[in-house]
């Protein structure tokens, strides 16, 4: 198995994360992408992955929450730092990025029509950017999953894309839309959540299990509310996928696994089943 999105610079794992790692190995996870959130997250992502040399991988982002807080100047900064880092190191992914249209998000703006505008800006360089650098992104939808979806269709008008919607809460009328729109290059991964979400449940019944993925979001979408999530829970996504789809769970972690090796390419070397 492979994780595509967990936080492990979180400091939730300041004091664990070498346990943590030697969990996530020995329930069968090969490699996991780290994903940032912030300039300096990334940074730090890449300071932890290049101490775990083929087992983490660096994905390089800014989350939308983090955009909307930004004045234009500090904006364009870090969207050039995290260009420049893109350009210059071993990233595999671009992420994590995209929209967030909850309330709390859109209030930390002058107004929701400007954190909208900021987020589409920033999510419409790094779809740019994933197309010109061969790189999949991790994308964030957050009560926007419809929004984000028509900018990976718009964008794939213009050129194939490779886009893993991570931990999508839209509803699976439009991931099934969007699949139909672009028929290669767009996944949609599962967190250990699935466990007591009914609405990831109703995604991956609809979604075809070729174009599903595991992930974690560790610290976040634990199987158990409140608690700490991390990467070894996605043996229970993984057989929560397989209930949902009536199959058996070997069949479903080697079908994702071949998925997860289609989509994030750089990560292959590491890659089992």
């Amino acid at each position: 198995m492979i994780d595509t999105h967990a936080h492990l610079t979180s400091p939730a794992f300041i004091s664990d994360l070498p346990i943590v790692l030697t969990r996530a190995r020995t329930t069968g996870i090969s490699s996991i992408i780290c994903v940032s959130e912030t300039l300096s997250d990334a940074h730090a992502v890449l300071n932890l992955t290049a101490a775990h040399p083929g087992f983490l991988h660096p994905a390089l982002g800014l989350h939308p929450e983090h955009v909307t807080t930004l004045a234009p100047a500090q904006l364009s900064a870090a969207l050039s730092g995290i260009t420049s880092l893109l350009q210059t190191t071993p990233a595999v992914a671009i992420g994590e990025v995209g929209l967030d249209y909850t309330p709390r998000v859109l209030s930390l703006a002058a107004s929701a029509a400007d954190a909208k505008r900021l987020q589409a800006d920033a999510f419409a360089h790094f779809l740019s950017m994933s197309q010109q650098l061969a790189l999949p992104l991790s994308v964030h939808s957050r009560a926007a999953g419809h929004h984000a979806l028509a900018h990976v269709v718009e964008a794939a008008r213009r050129a194939p894309v490779a886009v893993c919607m991570h931990a999508f809460d839209g509803r699976a009328v439009h991931a099934e839309r969007a699949l139909r729109s672009v028929p290669e290059g767009l996944y949609f991964s599962v967190p250990p959540s699935v466990v007591r979400d009914d609405q990831l449940r109703k995604l991956v019944r609809r979604v075809p299990t070729e174009r599903l993925l595991l992930e974690s979001d560790a610290p976040a979408l634990a199987p158990s509310r409140g608690e700490r999530n991390e990467p070894a829970n996605l043996v229970r996504a993984a057989e929560i996928i397989a209930e949902v789809k009536g199959v058996d769970v070997a069949a479903v972690r080697q079908t994702l696994a071949e998925n997860t090796e289609r989509l994030f390419t750089k990560v292959t070397p590491t890659f089992i089943t």
